[in-house]
């Protein structure tokens, strides 16, 4: 499919316009770095949840967890039982802490009980870390659009990069929470879109596909020997997702300036709690897509085209599901699913506008120039958003085809969940 259908486009069309309408609502309320960088500490905790939700879950989960089940089981799934583990046993603790410790930044505590140098290297730690990022998510989103529809790889940067800018520099952390819960709930839709038309179109039905991925061990989620060297071990993962998930909730700004957000200690612990409850669930669904998936095209005897054939004869798994979308998917729902594909993207870069300038204003501008009025910090917020936003084409669009990607590893379920 050269180009999606007038129905699609209209969808994706309404979605933009939602995005952006919300970034001038909000635009007209940004007069202090409180609202800013905090949204006025003012957010209800449903929205905090589903904006952590829509944050986590982005255009490289929409791509690498249908890849990764295709091609083998669900052990990838693992470390994400650890974003509920931690939560449970220590995002009490974790969330009053931060709400109470630090003002604008998660690094103003490093400062405390460190001194400058620990904060001014946190900082430093994160901007690198997240700004990498960035290119990465829009690197992904840019080669799954360009892949299903044949569009210009710079059309489709310049156009996610523009609306995902303007919403974030104008409507500041507001305009991104409630874009985000729009977003989640658009990922949501798009999950129970797909499996649903996998469902429907199943050989045998759902029934079939769970008995064959059953006898072939594609629900597994990797060995339960307690052997720490083995690769796809269950409990290696598991490992791996509590130190991720730890750091996460402990010295992410993403999250943290989420908790500072909510109205209250008990409205941060209620969203932190909903966002991890929704991504469980929203990344087995998409293990779930990519196993739907395999049977699909074991059922059915259809064969996949050429191009997802790799020079050693095996399925590049990561193309199968852009594959299915342009090819199975009806008019209209096509259009759902793109616009949640998109939003995957948009909300975490948007996310990591906000927290990047805040970070640079709060941790380094501010310490530079103490004397400095809530409208300047404001100013200089906007244009850091509008300076990292410069940078983040260029880091997408180096290199940028799949094979060389996955050639160099970036590619890897592992490295996918890493970034996500």
């Amino acid at each position: 499919m050269n180009s999606l259908r007038p129905l699609d486009l209209i969808v994706i069309g309404i979605y933009f316009a939602a995005v952006a309408g919300i970034g001038f609502w909000f635009a007209r309320r940004q007069n202090s770095t409180e609202a800013y960088f905090a949204a006025r500490r003012s957010v209800p905790h449903w929205a905090m949840g589903l904006s952590m939700f829509a944050t986590i879950i982005s255009s490289i989960t929409f791509i690498a967890y249908p890849g990764a089940a295709f091609k083998g089981n669900w052990n990838q799934l693992v470390p994400g039982f650890m974003a509920v583990g931690v939560l449970l046993v220590l995002g009490t603790s974790l969330v009053s802490f931060f709400r109470h410790a630090v003002r604008m930044s998660a690094y103003e505590y490093f400062e405390k009980r460190f001194g400058y140098g620990a904060r001014a290297y946190s900082a430093l730690a994160f901007i690198a870390g997240h700004f990498s990022k960035m290119g990465f998510v829009l690197f992904t989103i840019t080669a799954a659009i360009c892949g299903m529809t044949g569009w210009d790889k710079y059309y489709v940067i310049a156009g996610v990069g523009f609306v995902t800018v303007l919403y974030t520099l104008i409507g500041g952390l507001e305009a991104v929470i409630w874009t985000e819960v729009l977003q989640g709930i658009v990922k949501l839709i798009g999950i129970v879109v797909v499996i649903g038309v996998l469902i429907s179109i199943m050989p045998g039905g759902a029934t079939a596909a769970f008995h064959l991925a059953q006898q072939n061990h594609k629900f597994d989620l990797g060995s339960f020997n307690f052997d720490l060297t083995a690769n796809g071990n269950f409990w290696v993962m598991l490992l791996y997702g509590g130190f991720w998930y730890l750091q996460k909730y402990g010295a992410d700004q993403t999250l943290v300036q989420r908790y500072l957000a909510a109205k209250s200690d008990r409205d941060a612990l209620k969203g932190v709690a909903l966002g991890a409850g929704l991504c469980l669930p929203a990344w087995t669904a998409f293990m779930l897509i990519g196993t739907l998936l395999w049977a699909f095209y074991q059922l059915s005897g259809e064969a996949l085209p050429a191009h997802l054939i790799a020079a050693d004869g095996k399925i590049i798994s990561d193309e199968v599901f852009p594959y299915f979308l342009t090819t199975k998917i009806p008019a209209g729902l096509a259009g759902i699913f793109m616009a949640a594909l998109i939003s995957a993207a948009m909300s975490t870069m948007a996310s990591d506008l906000n927290c990047l300038s805040a970070v640079c204003v709060e941790d380094y501008y501010r310490k530079i120039f103490p004397n400095s009025i809530d409208r300047q910090r404001i100013f200089v917020g906007k244009v850091i958003v509008a300076i990292w936003a410069c940078g983040t084409p260029p880091t997408a669009t180096r290199g940028l085809n799949l094979t060389s990607m996955k050639a160099s590893g970036l590619a890897s379920p592992v490295f996918s969940i890493w970034k996500r």
